[in-house]
């Protein structure tokens, strides 16, 4: 699969999340369009094969993954050993016997983006709402769970783009988040808008 070259950070004007589905080898995607500085609008969103979702946000600029990104290991990584104590997150261990075709979704998916240039990072959703405040159960009752979490991945990836993000780094891997006030709106009932503020 080609995907086009990479673009710059400045004219970076989407961004995509994917939620991994191990057991029929689907995932949730969302891809958010910036309209303008901190302000993106949910531009599609759906429920797919791993290799059809990839070549639909074929044009995002950067992609958050909820799946390990980095190579297993026996119980938790140390990376999110550190989520778990400083940001509270409920994680599974990486290395968990039932995450390994997690991982290699998410290893597919990191690997069709890189070769094109782009930026490809792991989060976690659900500690992505608690951070900064979304009501995860809104969202899961409006779009469904697979694309609630791929829409808050997506919007870690846009914080990146906007500058207000986490980067929480061991020794065996890194996991981003938005700052805790980084989503300062969000909007469901015409569209999903998120709006950023510089927030840490």
């Amino acid at each position: 699969m080609m995907l086009p070259r990479p673009v710059t950070a400045e004219s970076c004007r989407l961004v995509a999340g994917f939620d991994p589905r191990p057991r029929d080898v689907h995932t949730g995607y969302a891809i958010l369009q910036r309209r303008s500085p901190g302000y993106w609008i949910l531009r599609s969103h759906g429920l797919e094969p791993v290799y059809q979702a990839v070549w639909r946000v074929r044009e995002a600029c950067m992609v958050a993954v909820d799946a390990p990104l980095s190579p297993p290991y026996r119980g938790y990584r140390r990376v999110e050993r550190r989520a778990m104590k400083e940001l509270r997150a409920r994680l599974l261990p990486g290395g968990f016997r039932g995450m390994s075709m997690l991982s290699l979704l998410g290893f597919s998916i990191l690997q069709l983006f890189s070769e094109a240039g782009r930026l490809v990072v792991e989060t976690h959703p659900r500690t992505v709402a608690t951070i900064t405040g979304i009501n995860h159960k809104l969202l899961k009752d409006t779009y469904g769970r697979d694309i609630a979490d791929s829409i808050l991945a997506a919007i870690t990836a846009a914080s990146i783009a906007e500058g207000s993000y986490r980067a929480l780094r061991d020794a065996d891997g890194v996991l981003y988040f938005p700052c805790t006030r980084a989503v300062a709106r969000l909007r469901y009932r015409v569209g999903l808008e998120v709006g950023f503020s510089k927030g840490h």
